[in-house]
């Protein structure tokens, strides 16, 4: 579909490739692509986990290569702040370059979805789609 999509806008004609994963892989971190996708996700709740990956190019997981000279500084201040209030003041200028500069473009965002039995309770689920039953038990 985004094919389709970039043919009518941009009038530009797409060849897909299909690989491997890991033949997939090694071609994105060597930069053999001229688009390529991969799936990012955060392990934890907090942007500075995925906005280190653009600090710097030697970075496995900064595909498209990328590094600015004032967003290692800005990461640096996110890392150094004093309060959580000031950390989120510096990662907010730090998603702002990211979104200025386009290094990488989001083209989705997943969403998890499950169904809970009425009867079960204290099921703990994550921001990152993980469910623990340990404490879990049913109601009476």
């Amino acid at each position: 579909m985004l094919c389709q999509v970039w043919k009518e806008i941009f009038e530009i004609e797409i060849h897909l490739t299909q690989n491997e994963w890991n033949v997939h892989f090694d071609r994105l971190v060597s930069g053999a692509y001229q688009i390529g996708g991969i799936e990012l996700n955060a392990w934890w709740s907090d942007p500075l986990h995925l906005f280190e990956f653009f600090e710097s190019k030697a970075d496995l997981l900064n595909i498209p290569f990328w590094e600015h000279v004032q967003y290692k500084k800005i990461m640096c201040l996110a890392k150094q702040a004093s309060t959580i209030e000031e950390r989120n003041l510096f990662l907010k200028q730090a998603e702002s370059l990211l979104a200025e500069e386009i290094p990488a473009i989001p083209l989705y965002q997943l969403s998890g979805n499950y169904l809970k039995h009425k009867g079960l309770e204290d099921v703990f689920s994550s921001e990152n789609f993980q469910i623990d039953f340990k404490w879990a038990n049913r109601k009476t």
